[in-house]
């Protein structure tokens, strides 16, 4: 029996009405709006908060809560000063009137995730705790810094400039590139994010990226899934797997999350648009990758496009593998939008001869096009398999092409080329050594007409190449004398 997916309005019937499709989705209390730490911009709002002190004993920390700097609608995110170390650090608790035993517990279990998960785009978890009343408290490094989602929306307005656009690409390639090692660090230590968007990464002044909001991070069992109770993520950027009724998330829905990301970076807008949650989930289950990306170059929009593909089975496997492909591309971007534009010829190649009409000169002009941008990509990228067994494909086509144009020294020539590849089919080898072969004897049996005139043509060829030689070694000799 197949499993039902939620209906977009019934999967939205169970979100608060007033939440936004942007919006972090929080299981058991609602929502809770992504926490960003930025700074003390807001002295002027500055409200002292009561004394806190962390541990059984009330006197573990010394911590006094200096403002409120994000609440949503599970937890309260405030700036602390740790006057024992003289430094700032950001304190997360329950909200005071949303507390219960499922908010308290998970707030433990994101404690408990960060504490696993020490790399440098990620921020370090110093203390979890209670408070004197028995709360729970978290207590992890002040990220001073600016959304990458406010980044991106400034940065956005470009001129025309294509050396400035290239700039503004490679440096947003780069943020990317740290937050995906930050996943991938995650991955190997069996735990998934689930809500990856710019709005949960942190750019600070100096260059540090951090991921951000591990809230409904979870752990893999060991076959690598998670079966969530309900849907939580932000609904703007979900995976189609996210909104089934019987989810199993895997490494690969933050590889879909990765891919909106991009595609965020690259258009400007998230993945999936409306205007209310339920508009919102219609659009993940009905169009969950985008037609094209014209905005960025097509190797990029083709890495976005196979990272948010409806099917996890058809994404990037791992973040490490997309991570390898945008690396590519950021090192040799011309080749691999060679690659890219080599592997739409080799499609329209493969149906030219597979069509029961073939034109032998369009079969010839498209094939050497593809077989000398596919040599130009191998020669720049040897170690891309699938670069390799085009190349092979599109040489055993031309081959076979030859064969049957009765061209025996080009066939020849293909077919060494072809064996140097070293591809663990030698049948195919074989087999067409034994056609050429045939294709001699006959044509060295023949003593007809067509075959005289072959040779007629041949010598003619050969005389009409040593008469131009003669001419112009003897103009070189003229000119040497003079």
């Amino acid at each position: 029996m197949s499993k039902r997916k939620y209906t977009p309005e019934e999967l939205a019937s169970t979100i608060p009405p007033d939440h936004l499709p942007t919006q972090s989705v929080r299981p058991h209390s609602g929502p809770d709006v992504s926490w960003l730490v930025k700074g003390t911009e807001k002295k002027s709002d500055h409200t002292t908060l009561p004394e806190l002190r962390v541990g059984p004993s009330g006197n573990n920390l010394d911590l006094v809560l200096e403002f409120t700097v994000g609440e949503g609608g599970l937890g309260t995110v405030s700036l602390a000063r740790q006057s024992c170390l003289n430094r700032n650090v950001a304190v997360k608790q329950s909200r005071s009137d949303r507390r219960s035993g499922d908010a308290e517990l998970q707030l433990r279990r994101e404690a408990e995730l960060m504490g696993q998960l020490e790399h440098p785009s990620i921020p370090p978890i110093h203390v979890f705790g209670n408070d004197s009343e028995g709360h729970a408290v978290l207590v992890m490094k002040f990220v001073s810094g600016d959304s990458w989602g406010d980044v991106l929306d400034k940065d956005m307005t470009l001129t025309e400039d294509r050396e400035a656009e290239r700039l503004h690409l490679r440096k947003h390639l780069d943020i990317l590139c740290r937050i995906g090692e930050a996943l991938s660090f995650a991955h190997g230590r069996r735990i998934i994010h689930r809500d990856i968007k710019p709005d949960n990464v942190v750019v600070g002044e100096y260059g540090e990226v951090y991921l951000i909001d591990w809230g409904i991070a979870a752990e893999v069992k060991e076959d690598g899934t998670y079966k969530p109770a309900g849907f939580a993520g932000t609904p703007s950027y979900s995976a189609p797997e996210m909104l089934d009724r019987n989810a199993s998330l895997d490494e690969r829905t933050d590889v879909y999350l990765l891919g909106g990301t991009l595609y965020q970076l690259a258009t400007g807008d998230a993945p999936h648009p409306g205007s209310t949650v339920s508009e919102v989930f219609d659009h993940v289950l009905s169009k969950p990758t985008p037609d094209s990306i014209e905005q960025i170059p097509l190797p990029l929009a083709e890495i976005c496009l196979k990272a948010m593909a409806a099917d996890p089975a058809d994404r990037f496997q791992s973040i490490k593998e997309m991570l390898e492909s945008i690396r590519h591309f950021m090192d040799h971007g011309d080749t691999a939008e060679l690659f890219v534009r080599s592997s739409e010829t080799m499609k329209a190649l493969r149906k030219l001869v597979s069509s029961q009409r073939v034109d032998p000169d369009q079969v010839d002009t498209l094939g050497q096009r593809c077989r000398y941008d596919l040599e130009r990509v191998h020669h720049a990228w040897p170690e891309n398999e699938q670069v390799t067994e085009m190349l092979a494909e599109c040489v055993l086509l031309l081959c076979d092409h030859a064969i049957e144009q009765n061209r025996i020294g080009a066939a020849r020539m293909l077919l060494t080329q072809y064996k140097q590849f070293e591809l663990k089919n030698s049948g195919d080898v074989y087999r067409r050594q034994d056609d050429i072969e045939d294709l001699v004897d006959q044509m060295i049996s023949r003593n007809d007409e067509l075959s005289v005139g072959i040779q007629v043509s041949l010598v003619e060829q050969i005389s009409a190449l040593s008469s131009e030689y003669e001419d112009l070694k003897q103009a070189f000799d003229d000119l040497r004398n003079r």
